[in-house]
């Protein structure tokens, strides 16, 4: 049976915790790793109305977008609403695990879906940067008749990964020599005599991150007692954090946006700011609570899709040549969960994910 920590290293696959902001208390909230895992509830809160569908739905683990707690727990009286909450989880013997910031910055995660739903095309960036990670280049040596073995291995370690395309490396052929000391165990030839090899000089791409899995994989299966490879860092980096910004395939009115969102996201409290008749094309969205006004507007945004946004910003936003479609804090963030469950589904196959069916935007600890 699979147990809570196969969950949340799926989960953190799809939504590295190194993506969160500084300070934000993601991962485990409540349980046990050790804690064995049948049925897992998706919500973007774990609350009293949350925790009692799981329990009635035979969850053992409850992940949410919105970590409970967040401003950490002073008390447990039961008379208050963090001590109550704290107590069901408890008596429903529940394990939470939330993914926060980070799920809104990964790819494929709360931004991207939003995004998605508002038709902007794969061409986007990040609103706001949070994170850039350096790509490296692995360099190895390997004997020819192990070159596939280890190819395979650091490949599916991460490296070799470009875009929608995976196990990309290059290989030239050539002639290496060494000479094995006193006390060696070459793979070829004995110590003291100086030894040819019919080699490959393997070249790949990975993520900094990546850096150390790869490696292992690497040394795992390379044949050679002492394997020659070195990592560069290279120019290219590539860029995580919030929001999205980018174009549409086609412009469409301010108004027609708001209403295909409305009925898209099912969120009938969908709000306008501007001229409904206003052509736009290229759109910034922002999840949740904030509109990063100066930020949308400097990466050429014409229009702010977001969850919530203050009387004021709402003011200042024709200042910035902006118009905003919010959606309601909710409403920008749920749609994330059916995606998630079913990435979820193929990473733990002996496990049911479901979404809760609770459509509440009460976000207390928000």
């Amino acid at each position: 049976m699979a147990r809570a920590e196969d969950v949340i290293r799926a989960m953190e696959a799809c939504a590295p915790p190194a993506l969160a902001v500084e300070g934000d208390p993601v991962g485990l909230r409540a349980g046990s790793h050790a804690q064995p895992v049948r049925r897992v509830l998706l919500a973007l809160d774990a609350s009293p109305a949350t925790v009692a569908e799981a329990r009635r739905r035979g969850a053992q683990m409850l992940l949410t977008h919105h970590p409970p707690f967040y401003r950490g727990l002073s008390s447990l009286q039961a008379e208050e609403p963090d001590g109550a909450l704290a107590g069901a989880i408890l008596n429903a013997n529940l394990v939470v695990y939330s993914a926060h910031t980070n799920l809104d910055a990964a790819p494929g995660g709360v931004a991207d879906v939003l995004a998605d739903a508002a038709g902007m095309g794969p061409e986007r960036a990040p609103l706001q940067v949070t994170r850039r990670e350096p790509f490296l280049k692995l360099t190895a040596f390997v004997p020819a008749g192990a070159l596939e073995k280890v190819r395979r291995a650091v490949c599916a370690a991460g490296a070799g990964r470009y875009g929608a395309y995976s196990q990309c490396t290059f290989g030239v052929r050539g002639t290496g020599t060494f000479l094995p000391g006193a006390g060696a165990r070459p793979y070829l030839g004995r110590a003291g005599r100086l030894e040819e090899a019919d080699e490959y000089r393997l070249e790949t791409r990975l993520r900094e991150r990546d850096r150390a899995a790869v490696e292992a994989a690497l040394r795992k299966s390379h044949p050679y007692e002492m394997p020659a490879y070195d990592f560069t860092r290279l120019d290219e980096s590539i860029d995580f954090g919030l929001g999205r910004v980018g174009d549409r395939a086609e412009a469409v009115r301010l108004g027609a946006l708001a209403d295909a969102l409305a009925r898209r996201l099912r969120a009938p409290g969908v709000q306008v700011h501007g001229a409904p008749g206003r052509r736009v094309r290229r759109l910034a969205v922002w999840t949740g609570q904030g509109a990063p006004l100066a930020q949308a507007a400097r990466a050429g945004a014409q229009v702010l899709v977001t969850g919530e946004c203050g009387y004021h910003e709402a003011q200042d936003a024709p200042w910035f040549g902006l118009s905003i479609v919010r959606l309601g804090h909710g409403a920008s963030e749920r749609p994330v969960l059916a995606p998630l469950a079913r990435r979820l589904r193929g990473l733990v196959p002996g496990v049911r994910f479901s979404v809760s069916r609770d459509r509440a935007a009460l976000f207390r600890n928000l």
